[in-house]
């Protein structure tokens, strides 16, 4: 986006220059430029919408793999066929957070569910959630809500 807006703005500042040097075709240089900022607008609702699209499989993956504690940023970037390098960049601007904290709201959703729908350990869930042992799930959990897997889970069946 901003690449397009420098750009747009050199190009209409060029333009304004013709202008100003030669009245016999403002008319046409107005056009010109009116053309020129419809592209632009159009190439940027393109980008967005294709981000977008991104975005999704990105997310979708994610749901559908969140219970791998090996996911990574790789695996998700093969999977969609989209570059490494660009994901967490673009995750950061259109979701406004990194794609890790991502990943750990994802699984910590599923967790605080399976604390309160079921019976099963904090072993098993942490396991379903992602996590390579209870000790990592215990951590992050504590740290995402502030309590331990077990108080959570007494805290609220005693709501």
């Amino acid at each position: 986006t901003g690449i397009n807006n420098i750009m747009m703005d050199d190009i209409q500042e060029k333009l304004e220059k013709m202008k100003g040097k030669n009245t016999i075709y403002s008319k046409e240089i107005d056009h010109i430029q009116w053309i020129m900022i419809d592209i632009a607008k159009r190439i940027e609702k393109q980008k967005v919408a294709g981000d977008e699209k991104v975005i999704n499989k990105i997310k979708a993956y994610i749901k559908e793999n969140f219970d791998n504690p090996d996911l990574t940023l790789y695996n998700i970037s093969e999977a969609i066929n989209f570059p490494e390098k660009r994901i967490p960049n673009l995750f950061k601007d259109l979701i406004g957070m990194n794609i890790s904290e991502y990943i750990e709201e994802v699984r910590m959703n599923h967790a605080k569910w399976k604390l309160t729908q079921t019976t099963d350990t904090i072993e098993d869930i942490a396991a379903s959630s992602g996590y390579n042992s209870g000790h990592s799930f215990r951590r992050a959990f504590k740290r995402n809500t502030g309590l331990s897997p077990s108080e959570y889970r007494k805290t609220i069946k005693a709501i």
